[in-house]
């Protein structure tokens, strides 16, 4: 196991060495935990106000806002939240140009949480949690920037927060439906389209994993599960792709973590020219086996997908060897969809 991730010596995925806890690097000092009074909190409460205003103005806008995120949670994104998460925990990790790479996935009976160390929420940010079709990654190569796929968290939570160093935002139903009906008679609501500033140092004062994650994240994501949406998050966690890190070089270390279960850790090293993902000890497998595998290319936002030729080599129980088939660029395999494959 390796001395970064010692869960043998750590209680609940407390960062550990052999020696202690570890020290984080200063490049991951970030500064403090803004509050509500700051730049960014203000500027939430501005779009929120606009937004009410718009209501008030067309009021058919409320429908189709609340039609748009029950499509998104319970069709096309349905139980595809925690990747998401993930996804748009590496693109804050390209954002950041090398300085962070961890990602930790945490789920206790209560809350679902999402930590990194990448880019800190902006304003474009704020209104991709908003808006639709607003993705901040547009033009870029990132994935997963805030666009359609955060709304999917509603199939888990009523109320998701978003806690980052420069400012924090929590987005609550029951709330929202309020502030709309004293402006428009409605009797459905959205619920990501009014986000509240928050404190997060007043909120770390009752929570104890989101004090400890705070310690070093930049970015953490908290979901008050709603009912039965722990069996939902504890089997996506269970069944999430470790492949996935192929397509993101930039993310050094995946860790998942669910209650009553051992945790995953997931890192991706480089051996030479080929990639490595190195999965937790007691992989299912073991020997050394060969198969063809198909990995999505991504070119561009809307760019046409391509499939690229591989091969994955299991040596034991703990590393998994990826390459392109020497002179063979234009072979294809049967046609086959990973796990992986839903986003890219």
């Amino acid at each position: 196991m390796k001395e970064e991730y010692d869960f043998s010596a750590a209680k609940r995925g407390v960062f550990r060495r052999a020696s202690g806890p570890v020290k984080l690097p200063a490049s991951r000092a970030k500064g403090r935990w803004r509050g509500p009074q700051d730049a960014l909190g203000r500027f939430v409460l501005g779009e929120t106000e606009r937004t009410l205003k718009a209501y008030q103005e067309q009021p058919n806008l409320v429908t189709e806002h609340v039609n748009q995120e029950y499509d998104t949670a319970h069709g096309g994104y349905a139980s595809t939240g925690l990747y998401e998460l993930v996804q748009n925990s590496a693109a804050a990790l390209f954002r950041q140009g090398g300085a962070g790479q961890t990602i930790f996935i945490r789920l206790t009976e209560g809350s679902l949480y999402c930590a990194d160390d990448g880019e800190p929420i902006d304003e474009e940010g704020v209104k991709g949690l908003m808006f639709a079709h607003m993705s901040s990654k547009r033009g870029t190569a990132e994935i997963g920037r805030f666009g359609m796929g955060f709304k999917s968290v509603l199939g888990v939570t009523h109320a998701p927060e978003f806690f980052s160093r420069s400012g924090s935002v929590r987005f609550h139903r029951d709330r929202a439906a309020e502030q709309i009906r004293r402006r428009v008679p409605a009797e459905r609501c959205p619920t990501l389209r009014l986000p509240e500033p928050m404190d997060a140092e007043a909120e770390a004062a009752g929570d104890s994993d989101l004090q400890e994650l705070m310690s070093w994240a930049t970015n953490i994501v908290r979901l008050p599960l709603a009912d039965r949406a722990f069996g939902d998050l504890a089997d996506q966690l269970g069944k999430f792709p470790p492949e996935f890190l192929l397509f993101v070089p930039h993310v050094r270390y995946l860790t998942l973590e669910c209650a009553g279960s051992q945790p995953r850790e997931l890192t991706l090293r480089r051996d030479g020219e080929e990639p490595i993902w190195m999965p937790a000890a007691g992989h299912p497998g073991g020997g050394a086996t060969r198969q063809p595998i198909c990995c999505l290319m991504r070119r561009g936002q809307t760019a046409p997908r391509r499939r690229t030729p591989a091969t994955w080599s299991l040596r034991g129980p703990s590393q998994l060897i990826v390459s392109p088939i020497p002179g063979n660029s234009g072979r294809s395999f049967p046609r086959r969809r990973p796990a992986c494959s839903q986003a890219f």
